[in-house]
C-alpha cells in the first residue's frame, strides 16, 4: 500500500517505503540504508530520520538497547523538522523519543529510567520501563487511530519486544494469555481494513 510520509520529494518517499517493507520483514540492516537513502533525497524528512532511529532500536527479535546511542543523531533530525510533519507523524516521533530516552521526553523517562518496573518470569529477561512506556503510547496511538495498520503493527511490535515474558502458549489447544489475545485482535482488524 502506498505509504503517505511528508515530504515533497518522490525518491524520498519510495525509499521511505522500501525502509518499512524491509523493517516489517526484519531486514534491519537493509531497512536502515533505505531509510538513509530516503533522507539523502530529502534531508528535512521527518519520518525518514525517524524510520532509521526506529530501525537501529530494539526488535522483537533482538531487545538489546546497544544500537541507541547510533540512533540519537537521527532522533535529533527527526525531532527538529517535526514541526513539518503531520499530527501523526509527530505522535510517532515523540513516541520513538520517550523509548529512546531523549531529553525532549525527560519528563517521562526521568521517573521510568529510575524505577524497577515490568514483570517477568524467575530466570527471564525483565521488561525495560521505557520499552513498556513506548508500548503504552503506541497503545494509545492505535486506540485513537484504529484504522491505522502501520500503528497497530507498530502498538503489537512494541508489546511484543517489552514484555519477553509473553509469548504464544506451545501447546495448540491451550489459551494465549489475555494481553496477546487483544495484540492478535488488533492486528486482525487493521488486516481485515488493510488486506494488502
Amino acid at each position: 500500500r502506498e505509504v503517505a510520509v511528508s515530504s515533497p520529494v518522490p525518491q524520498a518517499r519510495q525509499r521511505f517505503a522500501q525502509g518499512r517493507a524491509r523493517g516489517w520483514a526484519f531486514n534491519h540492516l537493509e531497512a536502515v540504508r533505505s531509510f538513509k537513502a530516503a533522507l539523502a533525497a530529502d534531508p528535512s524528512c521527518a519520518m525518514c530520520a525517524w524510520g532509521v532511529a526506529w530501525q537501529m532500536g530494539p526488535s522483537i527479535n533482538g531487545r538489546s538497547r546497544d544500537g541507541l546511542k547510533a540512533a540519537q543523531p537521527y532522533l535529533e533530525l527527526a525531532l527538529r523538522h517535526a514541526p513539518g510533519a503531520t499530527p501523526r507523524e509527530r505522535e510517532l516521533i515523540a513516541a520513538l523519543a520517550l523509548r529512546h530516552d531523549h531529553a525532549s521526553q525527560v519528563r517521562e523517562t526521568a521517573p521510568l529510567t529510575a524505577a524497577v518496573c515490568g514483570k517477568a518470569a524467575p530466570g527471564s529477561e525483565r521488561a525495560h520501563p521505557l520499552e513498556l512506556a513506548y508500548a503504552q503510547r503506541l497503545e494509545a496511538l492505535a486506540a485513537a487511530q484504529p484504522d491505522d495498520p502501520d500503528i497497530a503493527a507498530l502498538w503489537v511490535e512494541a508489546v511484543m519486544g517489552a514484555r519477553p515474558d509473553l509469548s504464544w502458549p506451545a501447546q495448540a489447544e491451550a489459551a494465549p494469555a489475555p494481553e496477546l489475545q487483544a495484540l492478535a485482535s488488533g492486528l486482525e482488524r487493521a488486516l481485515a481494513r488493510h488486506p494488502d
